[in-house]
């Protein structure tokens, strides 16, 4: 079972699908539908809600992408200053997005 994509065939018409997984921000929030990435798309609570419904038996996938993973661009959510305080919010978030770049390498092969 995934936990970083949800892959639902849809009905005729259908533009709620569901976010199932944890996730930093709703930025790191990305739909594709038939394989083709689409913007036309926003989270509203625990789902992603398509601008215009999609056809009968399109799928969907609804996904985290993380920022960091590409190779070009090594995006830290988080900069520690010296001298800062350290706080439970940025020390969690900073540990969130290794591990959700993890399991997103995991899952999709990337290295």
């Amino acid at each position: 079972m995934a936990i970083t994509y949800n892959i639902i065939t849809a009905s005729a018409a259908q533009t709620n699908f569901p976010i199932t997984f944890s996730y930093i921000d709703t930025t790191h929030i990305k739909v594709q539908i038939n394989g083709v990435d689409t913007p036309s798309f926003t989270v509203v609570g625990d789902n992603a809600v398509l601008s215009s419904g999609a056809a009968a038996g399109d799928k969907v996938k609804v996904y985290r992408q993380t920022p960091g993973r590409e190779a070009d661009a090594k995006i830290m959510l988080v900069d520690f200053q010296d001298g800062s305080v350290l706080s439970e919010a940025e020390l969690d978030k900073a540990c969130l997005q290794l591990l959700y770049l993890a399991q997103e390498a995991d899952e999709t092969g990337a290295s």
